[in-house]
């Protein structure tokens, strides 16, 4: 495995586990099971991919269940004391239920998951790689929500003041692209074939793109859920759109001829 930068969710998720460098997991104590993950970026359209899967009522969404503070907190509740122990209680959820288990993971996440063997000795992935095709918008929708604090449109919080900051719009942008590259990267140096869909496939082709992926997950005799049973809707605003003009203006006049 190659080096990687580690991130706050590995570096505390290690620091609970009290986990070693150079660590590998036991394969033998635990069964192991096939799952989809969903490998995404931030405001990609992952949530509603997660949630559009799970209204088929065949898939368990265990969502970002990697983050530090989602790892600890459910080890608290259920008395996990190991990292294996804490993956295979997501296992048994899924499979008590008879579901495809499914999870979505940064790139950073991935890369620890396979460095300590979770992937692929106890999690055997098929990866959805969903991006955005303007990675532009989805940088602003990004900063916004950073400042905001929604991630989600189900999600309830006071209304927080959103300001035009055009270095962390940037700044947001190239972390998108970074994080798709590094997806990538993994894909190629470990062969893999993942499924790719954008955000806007999904949304103006809701129907065929879904049929595509439940074939491609073997979920052949599913029916894609109606989209009006998925909660989750569109976040962008005339916000973003003032946003896109601003940043436009001021770069396009860089590009302007005298």
């Amino acid at each position: 495995m190659f080096e990687y930068p580690r991130s706050i969710h590995e570096n505390k998720v290690r620091e609970y586990f009290n986990i070693p460098d150079n660590y590998k997991i036991d394969k033998h104590k635990f069964r192991s099971v096939e799952c989809v993950v969903i490998c995404f970026s931030n405001r990609c359209g992952s949530n509603f991919l997660a949630s559009a899967l799970e209204h088929t009522g065949r898939v368990w969404n265990a969502n970002e269940c990697f983050n530090w503070d989602s790892v600890i907190a459910r080890s608290e509740r259920r008395g996990t004391k190991t990292l294996e122990e804490y993956v295979q209680s997501h296992i048994d959820d899924a499979t008590s239920s008879n579901r495809l288990l499914s999870l979505k993971l940064w790139w950073g996440q991935l890369y620890f998951l396979t460095s300590v063997g979770v992937i692929p000795q106890l999690l055997r992935p098929i990866f959805i790689h969903i991006t955005r095709k303007n990675s532009l918008s989805q940088a602003i929708s990004f900063s916004i929500a950073k400042q905001s604090k929604k991630w989600a449109s189900t999600q309830r919080f006071k209304e927080a003041k959103v300001v035009f900051d055009e270095q962390d719009i940037l700044e947001c942008l190239w972390q998108t692209l970074t994080t798709n590259a590094r997806f990538e990267a993994y894909f190629e140096l470990f062969g893999i074939d993942s499924l790719k869909v954008t955000y806007e496939e999904l949304d103006k082709y809701y129907d065929q793109t879904m049929r595509i992926l439940l074939d491609s997950l073997a979920l052949v005799a599913v029916t894609p859920p109606d989209r009006g049973q998925i909660p989750l809707k569109r976040q962008a605003n005339q916000l973003n759109q003032e946003f896109m003009q601003r940043l436009r203006a001021r770069h396009d006049l860089m590009w302007k001829k005298e």
